[in-house]
């Protein structure tokens, strides 16, 4: 189940009843994102589960920092750059060491 908040300004109607916009439904994932992506509702981001998933990014970097961000955020089921943000926290404040990315040059 995912939490959704009904846009301003909609009215939904399901098997519960009548919702008008901002109202807050938990609804199944698949429901919740067609109502997205057709702009009927917005997520709602629960307090806490953003540091949640920084702080796994953090366990996950701190076992074997050579992951790549996008291993890493496949395993966490979050975004590469989320992983890049925090990856680039750790590095600066000396918790994993610096990586060196080769860039490949025409010549």
């Amino acid at each position: 189940m995912t939490k959704v908040r009904i846009a301003e300004n909609r009215q939904v109607v399901t098997d519960l009843g009548h919702h008008q916009g901002g109202t807050e439904l938990d609804v199944p994932q698949d429901l919740a994102d067609q109502w997205i992506r057709y702009g009927w509702a917005e997520p709602v981001r629960e307090p806490g589960k953003r540091a949640g998933v920084r702080a796994r990014i953090r366990e996950q970097l701190a076992a074997d920092p050579s992951q790549s961000n996008r291993a890493v955020a496949e395993t966490v089921g979050c975004d590469h750059k989320t992983v890049g943000s925090v990856r680039a926290e750790m590095e600066r404040d000396g918790e994993i060491p610096q990586q060196h990315q080769e860039q490949e040059t025409a010549g």
